[in-house]
């Protein structure tokens, strides 16, 4: 049999297959795009990075991602809270549609040296449609003692990464 008259024979079945799979896709299912968003913003020895998807299916889980890189040349103490990096939803109303709370200055104290990175994920999931806005707030001391009386204020924030929710 030739080569030609073999195509001639899969010919239907490769169409029917195609049309079978293009047909069996739910129409109600909308593709959400799983690319992400990373901005950075650097202030004195640190690097604040955060990762923020664009787009998530209402109700589904969903995670932000930030990180604090120091980029200093002298060991240094970071004096922190519990948390180092805040996220804020807020919906168009400017309502805040998580519970993440500013949480107060533990004592901890993390030594750090060139290049050490600090980093936090913190998974949500909405259950409305519609854009959000997310803002990112970290505040520290910076201490080449690991003295709070010789520590210098770090904060930095980062505003107005959008968040689509299908």
């Amino acid at each position: 049999m030739s080569i030609k008259n073999r195509i001639k024979q899969l010919f239907p079945l490769v169409m029917c297959l195609s049309i079978i799979t293009a047909c069996s896709n739910d129409s109600n299912e909308q593709v959400i795009s799983k690319k992400k968003e990373s901005t950075k913003l650097k202030s004195g020895n640190f690097v604040l990075q955060i990762k923020t998807p664009t787009e998530v299916r209402m109700g589904d889980k969903f995670e932000l991602e930030g990180s604090i890189k120091y980029i200093g040349e002298k060991e240094t103490y970071l004096l922190h809270g519990s948390k180092d990096i805040h996220f804020v939803i807020t919906n168009v109303h400017g309502q805040n549609i998580d519970d993440d709370t500013a949480y107060a200055g533990v004592g901890m104290e993390t030594k750090l040296k060139t290049g050490d990175v600090l980093s936090e994920k913190e998974g949500y999931k909405i259950n409305k449609k519609g854009t959000y806005n997310i803002a990112v707030i970290t505040s520290f001391d910076e201490s080449v003692s690991g003295d709070i009386e010789d520590g210098k204020r770090v904060q930095m924030k980062i505003n107005g990464l959008k968040l689509i929710v299908k």
